[in-house]
């Protein structure tokens, strides 16, 4: 019995120690992968969205009980070699050598406060366009990293059938708001850039895309209305968001950035899709559609890099995109023995 106790005793030894092993490389692979995008990270911003798996990684993580805020602080505290990796000031963490990313980092979220007045001003009134379902914020301002030249990015959800409709109508009240982005814009600073658009019926993310950077882009997202549809897409990409992320889940709350839809604005959206039901609005969505996809042409080069996705169930305008050359950097350090 005593040496089936010290077996036993030397087994949970040894998961401990790779676990605690594990969770501090993860905790290394977090705030290396932030440090990309200039910006440090408190605690709670590592232990709810925790960067599990890369090009590199092995998935050893299946079935592994979330870990708990108070485990991440501990291995914080008592890792040796995190200790040599990450420096902290002012409750954020960087990478040794970085801390100049935190006053950087301050200034930007003040800075975002301006720009999220600018957002929830121009929200208000797309709440008023028929067949939308859900406008998240994405992108730098909704992690708190904006800079003073960046954009508006948002995510749109919208009801199947009616994508090319609901584009149309959230493009007019941006132009006519003086705050939509232009094709031809190269830098457009507070600018509305509607980027993203998938239908209620079609949540789950395209798997061209399913990658360590939309993982993280998507949970950090901030829904401006409306919550239970935020809900239902988190859920549909939650099974292939956590092969990269591990984050506690829970309830949505609504966030302080949300927007309260007016009465008489969500009545007069509600006469509108009523008079764009069938026949009418399936005449009309044809029409949107020719005339947008005939405006896109004009604006598409041959052989133009990025992903540009035209459907019945998406529409995805990022023809400048930056993913590839982040994820490769990323990959590349970790390739080089960078790692825990």
């Amino acid at each position: 019995m005593a040496e089936a106790d010290r077996k036993l005793s030397h087994y949970n030894l040894r998961v401990t120690h790779d676990s605690d092993a594990e969770l501090a490389r993860a905790l290394y692979q977090t705030v290396r992968y932030f440090d990309l995008f200039e910006q440090p990270v408190t605690v709670v911003q590592m232990w709810r969205t925790l960067v599990i798996q890369s090009q590199h990684s092995p998935m050893r993580w299946a079935g592994r009980q979330v870990y708990s805020l108070s485990e991440v602080r501990l291995a914080l505290k008592k890792s040796a070699r995190l200790k040599t990796q990450l420096g902290w000031r002012w409750g954020y963490y960087f990478l040794v050598g970085r801390e100049q990313l935190v006053s950087a980092y301050q200034l930007k979220h003040r800075l975002a406060q301006t720009k999220w007045k600018l957002t929830r001003r121009v929200a208000r009134w797309f709440t008023l366009v028929p067949f939308v379902r859900m406008i998240a914020m994405s992108g730098s301002l909704a992690a708190g990293n904006t800079k003073a030249d960046s954009d508006l990015d948002l995510f749109v959800v919208v009801a199947a059938g009616r994508i090319w409709t609901a584009r149309l109508g959230l493009l007019v009240v941006s132009q006519l708001s003086g705050r939509r982005r232009k094709y031809w814009d190269r830098k457009a600073p507070d600018k509305i850039c509607l980027n993203h658009y998938v239908t209620e019926t079609s949540l789950a993310i395209n798997s061209d895309i399913r990658n360590l950077y939309t993982a993280v882009l998507y949970q950090k997202m901030v829904c401006l209305f409306w919550l239970d549809v935020f809900q239902n897409f988190q859920q549909a990409n939650a099974a292939w968001s956590k092969r990269f992320l591990m984050y506690p889940e829970a309830p949505r709350l609504k966030a302080v950035q949300a927007v309260q839809p007016l009465l008489w604005l969500r009545s007069l959206k509600s006469g509108l899709e009523k008079i764009l039901l069938e026949p009418v609005g399936e005449a009309f969505e044809r029409w949107a559609e020719r005339v947008q996809r005939r405006r896109i042409a004009e604006h598409t080069m041959p052989g133009q890099r990025g992903r540009v996705v035209l459907s019945a169930a998406e529409l995805a305008f990022h023809p400048d995109t930056k993913v590839p050359s982040i994820l490769a950097a990323f990959a590349q350090e970790e390739g080089q023995g960078q790692l825990l």
